[in-house]
């Protein structure tokens, strides 16, 4: 009986622990650093979003990447890919800007993602907040 009730209390343990919504880390590579946008920056929607980073891998060399961004809803709202021939660079630079109008004030995520020689993948990532100034 009284390991009944453990299994019970053990069970319901679990499944309280199971529902809880853990937070998802957030990627960071060291190979990837990004100037532009800035960690939690806020742009205004009738500005440009302008994306600049720089990627350096070390003793690889970058066979492709991507860059993209999600809204709060996770949609996608923007996506950038490219194949690189960088073979003999110690590091890639990688821009691009576009505008996106909202009509709310929005948490933004922005994503870069490399393939390097060696068929591994790195990834970064940097939350921003893009400003609704039309109200």
């Amino acid at each position: 009986m009284k390991a009944n009730r453990s299994m019970i209390v053990f069970a319901a343990l679990a499944a309280f622990t199971a529902c809880e919504e853990k937070e998802i880390p957030r990627a960071d590579s060291s190979y990837i650093t990004v100037t532009s946008p800035s960690w939690k920056q806020e742009i205004e929607d009738n500005e440009e979003i302008v994306v600049k980073a720089v990627i350096k891998p070390q003793e690889k060399s970058v066979i492709s990447y991507r860059i993209w961004l999600l809204d709060n809803e996770k949609k996608e709202i923007y996506n950038k890919a490219a194949g690189c021939d960088c073979k003999d660079k110690d590091e890639v630079q990688l821009e691009a800007s576009f505008k996106y109008d909202i009509s709310k004030t929005s948490e933004l995520l922005l994503h870069i993602d490399a393939e390097l020689s060696d068929a591994s993948k790195i990834h970064e990532e940097i939350p921003f907040k893009l400003v609704d100034v039309k109200k």
